[in-house]
């Protein structure tokens, strides 16, 4: 649940910091081992993504996603830009 509450604060962070800095941070969650922290990363990410394209698409360029957990989030934070 603690993990959780850092996905909330870093989509806070979009305000204050930049989307850059709540993409990387999210992005650190995105092989997590509870898949309800990678769903709520991937989420948060897609929901960035809707006004941050660009950030968002740049940062899962750098994902390898033959990682199972890591392609999961992916797919989610993936929606709005492919």
């Amino acid at each position: 649940m603690e993990e959780v509450k850092k996905i909330l604060q870093y989509k806070g962070k979009i305000e204050r910091g930049g989307p850059e800095v709540a993409v990387r941070l999210l992005s650190t969650l995105k092989d997590d081992e509870s898949e309800y922290v990678r769903k709520s990363a991937g989420n948060a990410l897609r929901d960035i993504s809707r006004k941050h394209k660009d950030v968002v698409a740049e940062e899962l360029k750098t994902w390898d996603t033959t990682n199972k957990k890591v392609l999961f989030t992916y797919g989610l934070a993936n929606k709005f830009l492919g």
